[in-house]
């Protein structure tokens, strides 16, 4: 029978071997980047899944056109501010697939920080507008696809829309 010595020593060794596998599965404190009025903005995160590296492009509309369009695009009503040109995000050399409609309607993007949740699951979350109409979009995607959008309300701190994306790619061949 092992003495409570031996025991002490396995139960350290074991415990040595097995704590940085779960600090490395843990969620990753994300750092925050400003996102440029204009331009494009890299916000990065680098992971033990590799580099990830989201790119958003924005751009000033002018008055003319946020009021010819029909559609409000600035938050809050305004007639002028940064609008989200495009979005890109890779994890290490993968592309992601980003639904149009979830960049669509999001403007004067202020910061953005990725978090990497749990093994091949991450977050990019976008803060913009300001005072009411402040809010944090929420993507969540892996190496593939972005999977889910939720739209909270920073002053409410409540969400105002969640959009569930599927891989329906296979259903057409």
């Amino acid at each position: 029978m092992p003495s409570l010595r031996k025991k002490a020593l396995i139960g350290c060794s074991f415990a040595t071997v097995l704590l940085p596998a779960a600090l490395l599965a843990a969620p990753q404190t994300a750092q925050v980047t400003k996102v440029a009025d204009q331009g494009q903005t890299h916000i990065v995160a680098d992971t033990i899944d590799g580099r990830i590296d989201a790119v958003i492009s924005t751009r000033l509309a002018t008055p003319v056109e946020t009021e010819s369009s029909g559609v409000t695009r600035c938050s809050g009503g305004r007639t002028s501010c940064s609008l989200v040109n495009s979005l890109s995000i890779t994890v290490g050399k993968n592309a992601v697939s980003i639904p149009d409609r979830a960049t669509i309607l999001l403007s004067d993007v202020n910061d953005g920080r990725i978090i990497r949740l749990s093994a091949d699951h991450y977050e990019l979350m976008l803060a913009g507008g300001d005072a009411a109409v402040a809010y944090k979009a929420h993507l969540f995607f892996n190496k593939n696809m972005v999977t889910r959008m939720d739209i909270w309300s920073s002053e409410a701190n409540e969400i105002q829309q969640s959009t569930t994306y599927k891989d329906v790619s296979k259903a057409f061949r």
